[in-house]
């Protein structure tokens, strides 16, 4: 899953019923009105923390998701700009973070395209660092986006795509980006127990993913009945409320 938000209603209302507006998401820049939430990720071969996903929560108001956060600060020309400064929020967790432990943070392609979060990961060690790509729609030029990511992956960043089996674009980023992780869609461990069709797509999802050296994660993993079933499929890492909630670090 990407972002993670909490909203009371206080700070929307000067905002539509259905967008921020650039005054909103500004005044949440302005104010850091976010704070980040970590969620373990674990080893099923070893039941291992082996390292955490940064969730984003927001101090503001509505039954918007957290993906729609992001695309409204995208669409009033500020999506860059808040995604750099969640992420430096989020890996601040680093300096306590035990050796060995990664950090796992979400950050859209157009932001890697246009270097504004790429100066974050050269003041830090990129091999503690699992850089999501969350974007759901075509990559228009993935020789660009390689480019970009390529001296950071030189100095040991990883990469991983999210939310693979949602549909979108997945496919086509597995096949130009060759990620070092692939985080299977919530969806497809809500649905997997009594489902044969979603049996055979994650089998085939692992069989891809290891085929090209992809490590598999598995999100949203809710009983004792998903972890046994994914293990089973050969999945090598998990996440999801049976493993561990959030951990909510305060500003």
């Amino acid at each position: 899953m990407s972002h993670l938000a909490e909203v009371p209603a206080h700070t929307l209302t000067d905002a539509s019923p259905r967008r921020a507006g650039a005054r909103v998401i500004h005044r949440i820049i302005q104010n850091r009105a976010y704070r980040s939430a970590y969620q373990p990720i674990v080893d099923l071969s070893t039941s291992t923390i082996e390292g955490f996903e940064c969730l984003t929560r927001f101090d503001a108001s509505g039954d918007r998701s957290p993906d729609t956060w992001f695309l409204e600060a995208a669409e009033a020309g500020l999506g860059d700009r808040l995604e750099a400064d969640t992420i430096g929020c989020a890996i601040r967790a680093l300096r306590i973070l035990p050796p060995g432990l990664y950090l796992s943070v979400n950050a859209s392609p157009g932001a890697v395209l246009t270097g504004a979060i790429l100066p974050i990961f050269e003041r830090i060690d990129p091999r503690r660092i699992v850089l999501e790509l969350t974007e759901h729609r075509p990559v228009e030029n993935y020789a660009a986006l390689n480019e970009a990511l390529g001296p950071l992956r030189a100095r040991g960043l990883r990469v991983a795509v999210d939310d693979v089996g949602a549909g979108h674009a997945d496919l086509q980023h597995l096949i130009h980006l060759r990620p070092d992780v692939v985080k299977l869609d919530i969806s497809l461990t809500r649905g997997l127990i009594g489902s044969e069709a979603i049996h055979a797509l994650i089998s085939g999802l692992v069989g891809f993913a290891h085929a090209i050296e992809s490590r598999v994660v598995a999100e949203g993993i809710e009983t004792p009945a998903q972890l046994h079933a994914l293990k089973a499929l050969g999945i090598d890492a998990g996440q999801g409320f049976f493993l561990g909630a959030p951990i909510g670090v305060r500003r």
